[in-house]
């Protein structure tokens, strides 16, 4: 394996990444760039990602690779209160419990170690997922806890992981850029979101803004999203998978060139134009002959954000079939995440081919002699209406508006009054959007008492609040 890759790999692997708390993972990034010296290179970083971006020559098109930074884990404000972010599996960790404690470790915000510990209870209350540990030293609010397995493991050709999902793939879009100066033409921007396994609100905040600080997001744009995922489908997918006479996806069956996630096709509010990215990385694939997959799936990525908002239509997502998937074992036992080193190497090559490509603005130009998966799916008008992918996107739009002023501190626990204020007035906010709509509110102007009610939920949330902080000392 590429030695460079592999020390990639393991750095990533031993850097804790729960949702909101993005710094150490972030750092280190940056860190990685900073050491690698990459000509052309422009970095910037806002409470949604840290955007790379190499520009020199030339180039026909702007193509973006797109890979978020967490992984499905515990955030912790005390040893009695955690919240499990991501799917986690509810049912395996009571099952889990019901037997023994679950070992974890513990990280401080910045990802420093702190100490290994035990999740002691768990509960789902008003749908948020409870959880509490048995710690030896205190623990500081706003730590990370993952679950106690290896970080990483390499042995014939496949790669043990802890959080594969999404490191494995993030390494590839490091090296991408490492490796960047073998491109003479070129216009590429690599986008390292922070929070994914929370509704995609980070990739929903870029979506709906349609830019980077880098410009525009724009009709001519190619959107590549990296994940490391699960490849099971439902039986809609089955069904359909068999009238195109297409494989079902397997784990062992080679990189997936994704063109869907469940239920919502990429692109799909173009309905008349061809998807681009789809038929550049297919055609590099097939040309070139590497080890592939193209059929329909299902799961849920940062493509979909960017399908939600009408802003492109050349997105497709590379998927790394990853075994045991977020830990989850084949008897729910807590394991590292599966995945093969080929299909590592194999996503670069695709990559570094459809960098090139694009610049030079080199497509396949005649798609009526083409397979389309895409264009077969819109004709069958797979998955969600439009007036449920609009609800879908409006709901999305209020999740990421009430997560952003956490996103902007990289945190999910308030520790001042300041930040309770700040963290929860867009999420008042937002549950109050939410709650509107539901009762049909929304097709009228807000009226003063809708304000007045409002007003009142907040501060009354607040002045609960603040008995929770502590008082200044008493001065004499």
């Amino acid at each position: 394996m590429n030695a460079n890759l592999l020390d990639l790999l393991h750095r990533i692997a031993n850097t804790p990444n729960a949702p909101y708390l993005y710094s150490a993972s972030r750092d280190l990034i940056k860190q990685i760039l900073a050491n690698a010296k990459i000509p052309d290179l422009s970095v910037e970083q806002d409470e949604f990602a840290f955007y790379a971006r190499i520009k020199r020559g030339n180039p026909k098109k702007q193509l973006i690779v797109i890979t978020h930074i967490d992984h499905p884990s515990i955030v912790l404000k005390n040893s009695k209160y955690g919240i499990a972010f991501g799917s986690v599996g509810y049912e395996r960790i009571s099952q889990n419990l019901a037997l023994s404690p679950i070992p974890i470790k513990i990280y401080d915000s910045a990802g420093n170690f702190q100490q290994l510990a035990h999740v002691h209870h768990f509960a789902v209350k008003g749908g948020t997922p409870i959880v509490s540990i048995h710690a030896s030293k205190p623990v500081l609010s706003n730590s990370h806890a993952v679950w106690d397995v290896s970080p990483i493991e390499q042995n014939n050709g496949v790669i043990k992981m802890q959080n594969a999902d999404n490191g494995a793939v993030t390494a590839v879009a490091l090296q991408l850029l490492i490796d960047s100066t073998e491109f003479n033409d070129v216009d590429l921007q690599v986008i390292f979101v922070y929070v994914e396994e929370v509704h995609q609100i980070a990739s929903t905040g870029i979506a709906a803004r349609g830019s980077t600080p880098f410009g525009q997001i724009d009709k001519e744009t190619i959107i590549i999203n990296l994940e490391a995922m699960e490849v099971e489908i439902s039986d809609i997918e089955k069904g359909l998978i068999q009238e195109l006479n297409l494989p079902c996806p397997k784990y062992d069956g080679g990189v997936l060139i994704k063109v869907n996630d469940g239920q919502l096709v990429y692109g799909y509010q173009f309905p008349e134009i061809e998807n681009q990215a789809e038929l550049l990385v297919k055609h590099i694939a097939e040309t070139e002959n590497i080890n592939h997959q193209y059929t329909i799936s299902t799961g849920s990525t940062d493509a979909k954000s960017f399908s939600l908002f009408p802003l492109t239509p050349h997105i497709i997502t590379l998927a790394v079939p990853c075994k045991w998937k977020h830990n989850y074992g084949a008897k729910g036992e807590f394991i590292p995440e599966e995945i093969y080193e080929r299909d590592l190497h194999n996503t670069l090559a695709v990559l570094k081919l459809a960098v090139n490509k694009a610049s030079k603005a080199s497509f396949i130009s005649s798609p009526k002699t083409l397979f389309s998966l895409s264009h077969e799916l819109k004709k069958r008008n797979y998955g969600l209406s439009s007036k449920q992918a609009d609800e879908l996107r409006n709901q999305r739009f209020r999740l990421m508006k009430a997560a952003q002023p956490r996103l902007k501190r990289a945190k999910y626990f308030d520790t001042t009054v300041s930040e309770f204020l700040e963290f929860n007035y867009w999420r008042v906010v937002s549950k109050f959007t939410s709650l509107k709509a539901k009762s049909g509110l929304t097709k009228r102007a807000v009226d003063g008492g809708d304000s007045a009610r409002f007003s009142s939920v907040f501060w009354l949330r607040v002045f609960s609040a603040l008995k929770h902080f502590p008082r200044p000392p008493h001065r004499h």
